[in-house]
């Protein structure tokens, strides 16, 4: 597996936590 391709995946999934912990403190 390419690292690009790890690093997007990273990307999306620390997007989504972050948008699930913004609404969680909201």
């Amino acid at each position: 597996m390419p690292l690009f391709f790890l690093r997007v995946i990273h990307e999306l999934v620390f997007e989504k936590l972050t948008v699930q912990t913004m609404h969680s403190f909201n």
